[in-house]
């Protein structure tokens, strides 16, 4: 061995990794790779796969000493699975880690270290993410006991605030995540590192569990003789949940709920009557026939799902959800933030993801109460209201504003004592197109847009301030546009579109992640500052192209009937009796013969601004 092994040998972690695989797919030779950077040993049980996912294995890492693989001849399910590779660990350190999940650097040197630290400690568990960053449920919990599971399936913890005893959800990962490692009654098998001398004394997993609950039978035990069990949150990992049991749902399912009966039997059984006891194993397997009929229809489609998020996690082993796990759990190292006001909009949900992942934290502002917003790492929520409070905290330098921005100057003295140096905002080229529409309350809406622009530029440059505006054209993404989902939603319903005349004005609609995209740059380039751009779409379309394409979106044939005016305008006037149609008016009819197309070359020299042709995904329109 030469002295570089030797160095890279000394700064592995003592940790034996046991991976129960079962077609997993790409999925393991990530997992394994990610692994054998940091352990000692590499320890992959086959629990007879019928996919490439060993033979890859073998084509890339063969020569690896420190990898062994043992193959079991039939699927012995996860627990008897993990037994097996357990008699080969040679390390004081055991880590059970699925095939789907992916360790960023360090995480077993972190886990050991923890259990060092804490030696009453048995096992400690990691953050498990989706591919996005989004934490997961069962990552940290408490015990689904059988009250805490009818709780939990009736939706009775929204009680908790009142009567948190009573109504405690165990699944807890919507709470703040620790900065410390913190107790808790359960963590999950699919990150799960165990003190040997623990287990020696506990004894191993339950082998007469097939699939589900035996994590949850070994953290009982755990406990039960006396060791604790803790969470770690700076130890993330992407977990693409179901990735390797997708194709066989009601197999699952079953084995699932299985598990449950036998944990409830084993540990609850002497604390229920009989007949309470008997009334909870019969709502169980009440509970499987409607999950397995439902899941049984959905399959296809669950399949489609992981494989998207299988290829989204395998993009650079998830490098950018990992930064994105990084970036909330050092926010006091002094990285850079940003703030977000709109951070719940349209263009705010991709820009809040895109910062994310770019390295940055986001401090995001909403109307919306923090509870309705995903626990996504590297993002602080704040409600709207607080940013009149005194005190918002550490000075932030850079703001973007996705909130109306007519309401803008109202917040600027505000802003800027919350230390702004940048201010880039999102406006609309509305301000050009409909500055002469025969609709009164447009011209003013137009009015009060360039009123603020105004105003941001006057106070930016009085406080020495940068200050962006972006004006986007017609933008359209994730059914939460009033255009582009508008239409569609019309069409949906009465499978057909009304225009007047030929309808050849020109559109150039812009996707939300394009809008978003362009902030990003807008904060990044120094070569914004002070200036305005307009952000359109890449392609130019006629208003009569634009419906058409959203039709064959919708796989229906176009069907543009021409109308009168008269007739255009009374049907608006119906149409806006129904929510959806609200926004409609009578000056939309000038405009479908209003070219409303603008130049984004600069934005594309200063910002590197490429937005994509105008193309609806599924996530853009309603179900068919």
């Amino acid at each position: 061995m030469n002295e570089i092994q030797t160095r890279l040998l000394d700064e592995q972690a003592a940790v034996s990794v046991v991976i129960v695989n079962f077609n997993a797919g790409n999925l393991l030779l990530d997992c394994v790779k990610a692994t054998l950077s940091q352990a000692k040993q590499v320890i992959v049980v086959d629990n007879a796969s019928s996919d490439s996912s060993l033979k890859r294995l073998d084509e890339h890492i063969a020569k690896e000493p420190r990898l062994h693989i043992f193959q079991t001849g039939s699927n012995l399910g996860f627990a008897s699975a993990c037994n097996i590779g357990i008699r080969h660990c040679t390390e004081p350190f055991i880590l059970f880690l699925n095939p789907d999940c992916i360790l960023r650097d360090a995480s077993l040197r972190r886990m050991q270290q923890t259990l060092e630290e804490h030696p009453d400690a048995g096992m400690v568990g990691g953050l498990l993410l989706d591919p996005d960053g989004v934490e997961q449920g069962g990552g940290r919990r408490a015990v689904p006991t059988p009250w805490r599971s009818f709780v939990r399936a009736f939706g009775l913890s929204k009680f908790a605030a009142r009567w948190p005893s009573l109504f405690y959800d165990f699944h807890l990962h919507k709470q703040p995540l620790p900065n410390q490692p913190i107790d808790v009654e359960a963590i999950s098998g699919a990150l799960m590192l165990v003190r040997r001398t623990a287990m020696e004394e506990v004894g191993i997993w339950d082998d007469a569990y097939f699939l589900h609950c035996e994590d949850l039978d070994w953290c009982m035990r755990y406990r039960q003789n006396g060791w604790r069990i803790l969470f770690d949150a700076q130890v993330p990992a992407i977990h693409i949940h179901g990735a390797c049991s997708v194709s066989r749902p009601v197999f699952v399912e079953w084995h699932k709920h299985k598990g449950m009966v036998r944990f409830y039997r084993k540990f609850f059984k002497h604390q229920y009557p009989g007949i309470l006891m008997w009334m909870v194993i019969a709502g169980i397997w009440i509970r499987f026939s409607m999950v397995a009929t439902v899941k049984s229809f959905n399959r296809d489609k669950a399949v489609h799902k992981n494989i998207g998020k299988a290829d989204l996690a395998r993009a650079s082993v998830s490098e950018r959800a990992m930064q994105a796990a990084q970036l909330e759990l050092n926010a006091q190292s002094g990285m850079r933030k940003v703030a977000v006001i709109g951070a719940s909009s349209m263009v705010g949900s991709a820009l809040v993801t895109q910062l994310v992942q770019s390295g940055v934290q986001v401090i995001a502002y909403s109307r919306k109460p923090k509870a309705s917003h995903p626990n996504l790492l590297g993002v602080e929520w704040r409600e709207m209201a607080t940013l009149n409070e005194t005190d918002c905290g550490e000075p932030i330098q850079d703001w973007i504003w996705l909130a109306p921005i007519k309401i803008l100057p109202a917040y600027l003295e505000r802003i800027g004592s919350a230390g702004a140096k940048h201010v880039v905002a999102v406006s609309t080229t509305s301000r050009f197109t409909k500055i002469a529409s025969s609709s009164e309350v447009e011209r003013a809406f137009v009015a009060d847009i360039i009123g603020a622009e105004e105003k941001l530029q006057r106070w930016a440059a009085d406080n020495a301030i940068f200050w962006t505006i972006l004006r986007p054209t017609l933008i359209y993404g994730f059914q939460m546009d009033k255009n582009v989902s508008t239409i569609a939603q019309f069409i949906k319903r009465f499978h057909f579109f009304p225009t007047l005349g030929k309808a050849t004005g020109l559109r150039q609609p812009v996707h939300a992640r394009d809008v978003a995209t362009a902030c990003r740059a807008a904060v990044a380039r120094v070569e914004s500052r002070n200036r305005a751009y307009n952000i359109s779409g890449a392609e130019v379309l006629s208003y009569r192209e634009m419906v058409g394409r959203i039709f064959q979106g919708l796989a229906q044939r176009p069907r543009l009937i021409a109308i009168p005016l008269w007739l255009f305008e009374l049907s608006v006037v119906v149409l806006r009796l129904l929510p959806r149609f609200r926004s409609w008016s009578g000056a939309m009819a000038e405009r479908m013969n209003q070219d409303m197309a603008f130049d984004h070359d600069a934005a594309t020299r200063d910002l590197g601004y490429a937005p994509q042709m105008f193309r609806l995904d599924e996530g853009d329109l309603p179900p068919r």
